[in-house]
């Protein structure tokens, strides 16, 4: 059942059956195309709620070849054919879009778009790629009305005018399959756009790779002097050798403010020493994205988290534990299958099912991202499906189950036995660990002389939240020495812990550099109170 909220389905319990069959109806329908899944409209209420408010992206009037566009296919809606009637009844059907990409072909198609802008208000992603022959008066007309809810525009070369005039601030363009004359003449079109603050930037060139060079030339020369005010930036180039790989990523130094970088050398296989000094050329990146032929390494990991601002990275765009299938594969639809069943059951019954096949433990171990260890129970609400108790568990058992998940982020543990400080020490295998909450409950006062600090978690170089609960214990200022050095990324602290807050506390914690706030709850220990010390940086 729906709730009035066109909005917002009820919430089902887990083990209700009408969850389930919603949960496989979307399953099933995932592998259909838009059109296809109004074909089966009619099959029953639990279909249409699959395909009607689940629904979020819709393709209008979009060539499937366009690059940006190829993995949105199938939500592609052929509106060419269909009279105002039926687009509306379509329209009316989706009440929950908050994506659209459209194809701005001729007025009919922008009446289409000025229909979409009028029906969806909670829209977050505006994709418009005007057509090469498209009028500027219409590219005018449209950018006067939405130009500033737009998300992203492809351009059109006969419209720079029209979009210097309307201070276009995110530009995407591409130019494929052209001579050198033409993308040198371009780019040097696009450094009038002074208001633009995002650009994608695609060249494909025709002919031989040496005919990249005065390409190149012009942007590590000219190109980068002239957008001091860029932020984010996407290039891609086909054909381009290392040198002039490296020698952009050198020049984009000229861009001061650029904090998120994307660079696709489609099949350019690059090594290690490709990213030496890349803190130097790139000192205030946030992200970084490659696509590239690359095997990441603990070298490489190293080489770029050195950038002093750096919150992601990422190569590729997908984790190389995990294997990628074709749309129509069998082997996926068993996966995803597997990933639905075992959403119902928690963590330590998945791990009984695990013999069940090697499908079910790719679902099982790869996709788990969440650890709860020990946790009291009451405390653990949405968290529940993630828990396990590791009493009766040999350390032996404990370390192979911390292997078989390598993609865990995130972990709470609540110390109350020998056997959970023996698992937090094996944390620090989990070298992709962003999260961390540990809990320790003295039950019977065995570790008020605990020696722990800081240096256990120094393996984890990418945590960036930290939140420890000693409870009664007494924590002295050596728990925090070269805290900066031991968790160099580290966003956010919180502790609460019976010490003595002290300048050389203060100053140890906020030489972390990335540091955003820390929340101490300081339990005093020769007096019957607490107080809260926080910092916002």
């Amino acid at each position: 059942m729906w709730s009035k909220s066109s909005r917002a389905p009820e919430e089902y319990p887990k083990d209700s059956l009408d969850r389930f069959g919603d949960d496989l109806c979307g399953l099933v329908l995932s592998y259909l195309s838009l059109e296809d899944c109004f074909r089966l409209e009619c099959l029953s209420k639990q279909w249409r709620r699959s395909i009607h408010q689940k629904r979020h992206k819709l393709v209008v009037g979009v060539d499937s070849w366009v690059p940006e566009v190829i993995p949105l296919t199938d939500d592609y809606r052929d509106v060419e054919r269909m009279d105002s009637q039926t687009f509306d009844a379509m329209v009316k059907k989706l009440p929950n879009i908050t994506s659209i990409y459209i194809t701005i072909l001729s007025e009919a198609t922008e009446r289409v778009f000025e229909v979409l802008m009028k029906s969806y208000k909670h829209l977050k992603t505006i994709h418009v790629r005007f057509w090469t022959g498209n009028d500027t008066q219409l590219v005018d007309r449209l950018l006067r009305t939405y130009g500033s809810q737009l998300t992203s525009i492809v351009m059109t070369r006969d419209a720079f005018n029209v979009y210097k005039e309307h201070s276009l601030k995110t530009l995407h363009i591409s130019i494929q399959f052209m001579n050198t004359e033409v993308y040198i003449a371009a780019m040097k079109l696009l450094c009038e756009l002074k208001a633009l603050r995002e650009l994608t930037l695609r060249i494909h060139m025709i002919g031989m790779i040496e005919d990249l060079i005065p390409v190149i030339d012009y942007h590590c020369d000219e190109f980068v002097n002239q957008w001091p005010q860029l932020k984010r930036y996407q290039l891609t180039i086909m054909y381009a050798t290392i040198p002039q790989m490296r020698r952009v990523i050198e020049s984009l130094n000229d861009l001061k403010r650029l904090q998120y970088l994307t660079l696709n050398f489609s099949d350019l296989a690059i090594t290690q020493s490709f990213f030496d000094d890349i803190d130097t050329h790139l000192p205030r990146l946030k992200a970084f994205r490659l696509v590239a032929k690359l095997d990441i390494n603990a070298c490489i990991t190293a080489t770029v988290e050195r950038l002093p601002k750096l919150t992601n990275m990422s190569s590729n765009g997908k984790n190389g534990t995990q294997e990628e299938y074709l749309k129509n594969s069998f082997d996926r639809f068993g996966d995803d299958l597997c990933e639905v069943l075992l959403s119902y059951l928690p963590f330590e019954a998945s791990i009984r099912l695990e013999c069940v096949s090697k499908q079910w433990r790719r679902s099982i171990h790869q996709k788990r991202d969440k650890l709860v260890i020990n946790a009291v129970i009451p405390e653990l609400g949405h968290l529940k499906n993630d828990y396990i108790d590791v009493e009766g568990i040999d350390i032996q058992k404990v370390e192979s189950l911390v292997k078989k998940l390598p993609n865990i982020t995130r972990i709470e543990i609540t110390v109350k036995s020998e056997a959970p400080e023996r698992v937090f020490e094996s944390v620090n295998g989990m070298r992709g660990l962003r999260r961390l909450r540990l809990i320790f409950i003295p039950l019977l006062r065995t570790y008020n002389n605990m020696d722990l600090s800081l240096n256990s978690l120094s393996a984890l170089k990418r945590l960036q939240h930290l939140w420890i609960d000693f409870d009664d214990l007494v924590v002295n200022e050596r728990f925090f020495d070269d805290i900066d050095t031991h968790l160099p990324r580290l966003q956010s602290l919180r502790l609460s812990a019976y010490f003595e807050m002290s300048a050389g506390i203060k100053e140890s914690v906020e030489r972390l550099p990335k540091l955003i706030k820390y929340d101490f709850h300081i339990l005093k220990v020769n007096e019957q109170c607490s107080f809260v010390d926080s910092y916002y940086n």
